[in-house]
């Protein structure tokens, strides 16, 4: 049932005189929204009716309610307090305590005195129901009962109550909850005809929600989008989106703070808060469910993993699963992101004719498609194009070639060419071996052409040989080096061939124990999951020279059993077998 269907059936419930029945039910699934919308929608729309009927709404959430006696004493006290407001008023009474000390000062001296005599008399507020002097007429109230399968009074006492109540005051009570989880579901059943008149299915407006909730003026242009991002969604827990909201509000806060000259466009600004706010959301939401991941079965795993996989094209950003997650706001790594959102953003504004081509050349007349193409070869030719998207470029074109459309020519020399400016020098090219865009008869191309492009771009960022001549710290600035490097080296399995052996086996012989066992630490580590088989031959050079050493006499620094461990740790991290080198040796 939609939001309006409900309103207009609440409507009805509240303007009839008498009911066959106690009770009527909102029943819909956890994190449905039914609290914000009884709340925030449903009694503002109601007001009207609730006025002219002469009727008060209280809300009363059932979760904590452990017996019949405290439901009552709610009740009880929730009218009190409606008696202290001006009858002119219509306000929901939120009612949360446990304790009747708690509304002491709430009530006024007479009806504290009463109900202070009843307990006495009674010891019980069910009994005080019956007896307590109100100023309000049971037919006046309707009643809200929210978390109805959180109440943890058995469901047929708790029905029971309920039905009482309505019979003997005239009052009317409108139920929340989620059925499926309440416990007794056959006891339930089995009562529920006799006390709860119509179950109303209920379904969230998100339009409404987003109206209500968000009101940013910055994201107007993107309202439309969002609300048909969530209306995709195959179930919507409402829960999530409003602290999702939160953490965007307070984000976009510390954001502005900042001051990015990026955003004072105000198209980037938007842009970049829709980003934000989906990221909000979907991070939110991926945590929670991998949270659940154990207890859920396989049929829900695939969803979760649908739900990721069909928006893995937004943006993430890291700081926001940092305060979804731990709740920490880290202002730098806040700073760094969105500092390399903008340059992302700024160099995909100079790829907007492939991305256009991508997503619409099967739309397009042949001659419109070359046009396109053509033009961002022209932004190849000056540099324009970031090295990531040069794979997606290649992909296409052999598409072109395929349907032939196009001829080869000197694009990637142009590529290459590229490359070696290293403009773009901390952008990695990557292949994609299942880029399914690739014709298949042009997928061995492909691969190959990208390979080479990748080796260009190793070879630049490798650049010249290390030269360890005139550093005192030899060690680590062989550590510095690797790890600025370390997924080039791991690709092409090998680090010591790009090391001068000269000045690496003079640091050797004129190091001291101490310097030794560090480089013998370095090399332990970055061997210790990964093999360099492709430093095999260099390798091999450096064990014999160091060999010599040992077989000279004793005036060296180092002992002899370092050295041994040397050679062993060298030849384990190239993977070569010892008694394999000692024959080579021979």
């Amino acid at each position: 049932m939609n939001q309006n269907d409900l309103i207009d059936a609440i409507k009805h419930y509240i303007k009839t005189p008498k009911c066959y029945y106690s009770a009527v039910l909102i029943n819909a699934p956890w994190g449905a929204g039914k609290t914000y919308f009884v709340k925030n929608v449903l009694y503002t729309e109601v007001k009207k009716e609730l006025q002219n009927a002469n009727k008060y709404m209280i809300y009363i959430s059932l979760n904590g309610i452990n017996s019949v006696d405290l439901l009552c004493s709610r009740f009880n006290l929730a009218k009190l307090k409606l008696s202290n407001k001006p009858k002119n008023k219509n306000n929901i009474a939120y009612d949360s305590l446990n304790v009747i000390s708690a509304f002491s000062d709430l009530l006024s001296e007479e009806n504290q005195k009463k109900i202070n005599a009843a307990l006495k008399i009674t010891g019980s507020m069910v009994k005080i129901s019956k007896k307590l002097v109100m100023s309000f007429k049971g037919e006046e109230i309707i009643f809200i009962l929210d978390d109805l399968e959180r109440s943890t009074i058995p469901i047929e006492e708790l029905l029971g109550c309920i039905s009482d109540i309505a019979e003997q005051e005239g009052c009317k009570f409108i139920l929340i909850g989620n059925e499926e989880k309440i416990k007794d579901q056959d006891k339930y059943h089995e009562i529920k005809e006799k006390v709860i008149g119509h179950t109303y299915l209920f379904k969230q407006d998100v339009q409404s929600v987003i109206n209500g909730e968000l009101k940013d003026k910055e994201l107007k242009d993107y309202e439309g989008k969002i609300i048909d991002l969530l209306n995709n969604e195959e179930s919507i827990n409402y829960r999530v989106l409003f602290q999702s909201l939160e953490t965007y509000k307070e984000l976009k806060e510390m954001i502005k703070k900042i001051q990015f000259d990026y955003f004072k466009n105000s198209s980037n600004w938007g842009r970049f808060l829709y980003e934000l706010l989906s990221d909000c959301y979907f991070n939110k939401k991926e945590n929670i469910a991998s949270k659940k991941e154990e207890k859920d079965n396989i049929e829900d795993s695939y969803k979760n993993l649908l739900f990721s996989m069909k928006n893995e094209d937004m943006h993430k950003f890291k700081f926001v699963n940092d305060v979804n997650r731990n709740g920490l706001y880290n202002v730098s790594l806040i700073k760094g992101e969105v500092e390399r959102y903008i340059i992302k953003s700024i160099e995909s504004e100079k790829t907007e004719n492939l991305s256009f081509l991508r997503n619409n050349y099967f739309l397009m007349e042949d001659e419109e498609i070359i046009k396109h193409f053509n033009m961002i070869i022209d932004e190849l030719e000056s540099n324009e194009i970031d090295y990531i998207l040069y794979p997606q470029i290649i992909s296409f074109y052999y598409r072109l070639v395929s349907i032939d459309l196009y001829e080869e020519n000197n694009m990637f020399d142009i590529m290459k060419r590229n490359i070696c400016l290293n403009k773009y020098e901390y952008h990695t090219i990557e292949l994609d071996s299942f880029n399914d865009f690739v014709p298949k008869n042009y997928t061995s191309n492909y691969k190959k052409i990208v390979k080479e492009l990748i080796t260009v771009q190793e070879d630049v960022q490798i650049g010249k040989e290390i030269d360890l001549s005139d550093d005192e710290d030899w060690v680590s600035k062989l550590e510095s080096i690797y790890y600025s490097k370390e997924k080039i080296y791991m690709h092409r399995r090998a680090f010591f061939k790009y090391v001068n052996s000269t000045s690496l086996l003079e640091k050797i012989n004129n190091s001291n124990n101490k310097t030794i066992d560090d480089f013998r630490g370095f090399i332990k580590k970055i061997s210790r999951n990964f093999g360099f088989d492709h430093d095999q031959e260099i390798v091999r050079s450096l064990v014999e020279e160091i060999r010599k050493y040992l077989k000279e006499p004793s005036g060296s620094k180092i002992k002899k059993y370092q050295l041994d461990w040397l050679v062993s740790n060298l030849n384990e991290f190239a993977g070569i077998d010892e008694g394999d080198n000692q024959n080579n040796m021979g």
